[in-house]
């Protein structure tokens, strides 16, 4: 039993994953893109290509792909994912949030008329990842007043959201 979710971010995660596998005398090379995969009795064979546009193989035993639905390792593996779009928008700021009613380390989960999640940062900033209804215009930027309203409608309390990065 879990008193209360907390949160990690992905570059906290990365971070840490890099250092372990520094540790064990590894690391990421990065940024290398996947652009072919095959299978064969003895494993898999990837098309690595470089940032300089330089292509690589690669024999492995296993390989893990975390880059969504639309990734090479999902069209390798055959593997549908059988989805529509969703009905609402979601944007994402990080921010400063002044509330000081809430503990500044704790994952926010805000439902109602929308849908609102907070993920506590470092140094203060939280990332907030909201609902809209879609408005016909996908590349239209939120601004911290589209927030700020979201916060006021769906938030339990009154906060003040600032200094957008």
């Amino acid at each position: 039993v879990f008193p209360l979710p907390l949160w990690i971010s992905q570059a906290d995660t990365k971070h840490f994953l890099d250092q372990a596998l520094q540790r064990h005398g590894h690391k990421v090379e990065r940024p290398f893109t996947a652009e072919k995969i095959e299978q064969d009795d003895a494993g898999i064979i990837v098309l690595l290509r470089g940032p300089d546009g330089a292509e690589e193989q690669l024999r492995c035993k296993y390989i893990v792909g975390c880059n969504g639905a639309h990734s090479v390792m999902q069209y390798a593996a055959k593997l549908a994912f059988n989805s529509g779009p969703y009905p609402q928008d979601f944007i994402l700021a990080d921010l400063h949030l002044d509330w000081s009613e809430y503990p500044s380390n704790r994952l926010m989960l805000f439902m109602g008329q929308g849908m609102m999640i907070g993920f506590p940062l470092k140094d203060g900033l939280y990332r907030l990842i909201a609902s809209r209804p879609s408005r016909g215009a996908e590349n239209e930027e939120p601004t911290l007043k589209d927030f700020q309203r979201m916060f006021e409608v769906i938030g339990p309390r009154a906060a003040t959201l600032r200094n957008p990065i």
